[in-house]
C-alpha cells in the first residue's frame, strides 16, 4: 500500500519541510496567543524566508499539525518526484566512513565538499548540504562520537542503568514486541490458532500502559502502528465495547518513542510517521537490552499473569512438564485481549510500582495537568503514515 500522505514527497524536500516544522513548533509553543511582528520576522530571518511566506506556513500547520501539511503538492505525480538514486547514496556513505568518522573530526563542511568532488568526479549532479546532513544523523550517535573520539557525546548517548528518568508524563514512550505465553482458538472452528503477538507500549515516567495491540501476525509496521494508534487517542469507547469500567486516561502524542532495531520500527514508514506527527526516535543500540529496560520489565510481568491462564505455554518447557497447552487452549484472541486490558486498567495501573513506590495511575493523576495534550489532527491520516507501502506502476 502506497502512503498517500508523505512518500510522495522526495528526500530532499522532506528534509527542509521537517526542519520547518520544528521551528513553527517551537515558535508556536513560545507564543501560544498572539504574535508580534518582531516575532514573526525573527522567524522569517530563521527560515530564511518573506514574513508571508512564514505567515502562510504557521496557518498550514495550524491547520494539519504535520509535515506533510506544510507541502504544498499538485494533484498527480509530483514534478520531478525521484528519491537520491544509489551511486550517489554510496558516494555520501562511502565519504562519512572514509572521510568523516575519524579522529580528526573533520567538519560537515569538508564532509559537504568531499561528497560534491566524489559526485562532480563521477559525473554526477551533487546532492544538497541537508540530505549530506540528514545521512549523518542517520548515523547512530554513540557510533559516530566514538568513531569520531567525542568522548563527552559517547558518555551522554550512554545510559546507565537505574538512572533514566524523564521530567513528565508522554516525554518517553517505550514500545516493543512479545509472543504471549498462551494458546488460544479460533471462535468457529474451535480449532487452536497458536500464540498471538502483543504489541505493548508505555510511558517511562509514570509507568503507565499507553496502549496495546494484539495479533496472530507477527510484529510489522501494522502492528506497531495500530498500537501507537490505541495508544494516542482516548479509550473511552474502545472500553466501553469490551465492558470495562476501570479508567485508562492515557492520551496524546509523546515527545519521544524508544524502540529496538526491528525492521518496522527502521522502516521509512514509521521514521516519516513519526517526523510528520513530531515524534522524536531513539532506536536502542544493539547487545544493550538495558536501553529497553522498563518495557523488558512491564512484558515479563504481563507474560507471568497470563501464566495463570488455561492455554499457558509457561515461560520454559521445565514449567511446562506434561501440560498439554494446545489442548487446553479455552480462549478467543478477543478473550485475551479483554482479559490483558482487564489486567492493565484494574491491576497493574492501580497496584504499588516497586520503582515508584506508587500506583501509576496515582502518578499520572497528579502530572496530568502539566501534560502538554497534543493530538492528530486527524486519525486516519495518522493512522495511514504508519501503513506498510509500495510503490506500482500503473
Amino acid at each position: 500500500m502506497t502512503d498517500p500522505l508523505s512518500d510522495e514527497i522526495d528526500e530532499d524536500l522532506w528534509n527542509e519541510t521537517s526542519g520547518r516544522a520544528d521551528a513553527i513548533r517551537r515558535f508556536l509553543k513560545e507564543n501560544p496567543g498572539q504574535t508580534s511582528a518582531a516575532d514573526i520576522a525573527s522567524l522569517a530571518a530563521e527560515l530564511d524566508l518573506s514574513r508571508a511566506s512564514v505567515f502562510r506556513l504557521i496557518k498550514l500547520f495550524r491547520e494539519g499539525g504535520t509535515v506533510a501539511s506544510l507541502v504544498e503538492r499538485k494533484r498527480g505525480r509530483p514534478t520531478g518526484h525521484r528519491t537520491l538514486d544509489p551511486a550517489r547514496e554510496e558516494i555520501i556513505h562511502a565519504a562519512i566512513n572514509k572521510h568523516y568518522l575519524k579522529r580528526t573530526r573533520p567538519s560537515t563542511s569538508q564532509l559537504v565538499r568531499d561528497v560534491h568532488a566524489d559526485c562532480l568526479s563521477a559525473g554526477l549532479k551533487p546532492p544538497h548540504r541537508r540530505t549530506i546532513v540528514a545521512r549523518i544523523e542517520d548515523v547512530d550517535l554513540r557510533k559516530r562520537a566514538r568513531r569520531r573520539g567525542e568522548h563527552k557525546i559517547e558518555k551522554a548517548a550512554t545510559a546507565v542503568p537505574g538512572t533514566f528518568r524523564p521530567a513528565r508524563p508522554l516525554e518517553v514512550v517505550q514500545i516493543d514486541h512479545t509472543r504471549a505465553d498462551v494458546f488460544v482458538f479460533d471462535e468457529e472452528t474451535r480449532e487452536p490458532l497458536g500464540r498471538p503477538w502483543l504489541t505493548l507500549a508505555m510511558d517511562v515516567y509514570s509507568r503507565m500502559v499507553t496502549g496495546f495491540y494484539l495479533t496472530m501476525d507477527a510484529p510489522s509496521r501494522l502492528s506497531t502502528s495500530l498500537c501507537l494508534l490505541h495508544s494516542v487517542f482516548d479509550k473511552s469507547t474502545w472500553l466501553k465495547e469490551r465492558d470495562i469500567v476501570e479508567p485508562w486516561p492515557v492520551a496524546g502524542l509523546p515527545d519521544k518513542v524508544h524502540v529496538d532495531n526491528g525492521a518496522d520500527f527502521r522502516s521509512r514508514a514509521f521514521k516519516r510517521g513519526c517526523d510528520d506527527a513530531g515524534i522524536a526516535i531513539n532506536w536502542r543500540p544493539p547487545g544493550t537490552p538495558r536501553f529497553g529496560g522498563h518495557i523488558e520489565r512491564l512484558i515479563g510481568t504481563q507474560m507471568g499473569r497470563l501464566h495463570l491462564l488455561p492455554g499457558t505455554t509457561f515461560s520454559n518447557e521445565q514449567d511446562l512438564g506434561d501440560y498439554d497447552a494446545k489442548r487446553h487452549a479455552a480462549l478467543t484472541l478477543r478473550e485475551l485481549e479483554r482479559y490483558i486490558a482487564l489486567d492493565i486498567v484494574g491491576s497493574y495501573h492501580q497496584s504499588i510500582h516497586g520503582t515508584l513506590g506508587r500506583p501509576p495511575l496515582s502518578v499520572w493523576q497528579e502530572h496530568e495537568g502539566e501534560i502538554p495534550l497534543r493530538l492528530p489532527e486527524d486519525r486516519l491520516r495518522f493512522w495511514l503514515t504508519f501503513l506498510p507501502e509500495q510503490e506500482r506502476t500503473l
